[in-house]
């Protein structure tokens, strides 16, 4: 098979592996990928996973391979709550959540960072984008609360104003009858206690 029509082949599939070769090709030579790969046609992000060099770097190319790096994971954190417009952009790795371990893999495209959670709190997601580049992201009240959760140093109302969130952005598109079912899920009271502080904070900020 000659580049031009593996890539024309998978065209709809920007990011894909060997199988997804090999189910195009099944006597696919291996040393026809290197060569890509060396000519600079085709990036490798980790193994067995690669990319068209030329491809769209946007927020749905990222996404579906932080989904694809690490399997089952899901975009949360700090990506997913600049995504909704919580934060100010400028998040420079993107952060997902896993039930698998805690890891950082940096590659071409940049820095996936995965941070462990338990798989009952693999709950909250949602599907974004379109066709391949489709991915699972936290819905925004799961995003704020795997970070909280994730992130138990943040307590007092001046760690909360270090966040710099958007408080009449967040209390916009939160439900919060949603916020306060996941919150039960995570059947941790003191994480309550934080959440519910910081809840008062947005409030007062946009009171003020």
């Amino acid at each position: 098979m000659k580049f031009l029509e593996l890539k024309n082949r998978l065209a709809a599939f920007p990011v894909f592996t060997t199988l997804d070769i090999r189910k195009l090709s099944p006597g696919f030579y291996p040393a026809r990928l290197a060569e890509w790969i060396k000519k600079g046609y085709i990036v490798r992000i980790a193994k067995g996973l690669y990319v068209f060099s030329d491809a769209h770097r946007d927020e749905f190319l990222l996404s579906s391979i932080a989904n694809r790096l690490v399997v089952p994971s899901a975009i949360s954190l700090e990506a997913a709550l600049a995504h909704y417009g919580f934060i100010p952009e400028g998040v420079y790795s993107l952060t997902s959540v896993t039930p698998r371990r805690t890891a950082m893999i940096k590659t071409p495209f940049g820095t996936f960072i995965y941070r462990k959670v338990m798989p009952a709190l693999m709950f909250g997601l949602r599907a974004e984008g379109e066709g391949a580049l489709r991915y699972r992201i936290a819905e925004p009240e799961k995003a704020v609360l795997d970070y909280f959760y994730l992130n138990p140093q943040l307590k007092t109302a001046e760690d909360f104003e270090g966040l710099r969130f958007n408080a009449e952005v967040f209390l916009r598109l939160v439900d919060s009858e949603k916020l306060e079912r996941y919150l039960a899920l995570f059947k941790n009271k003191a994480l309550a206690r934080r959440v519910h502080d910081f809840l008062m904070h947005l409030r007062s900020m946009v009171r003020s």
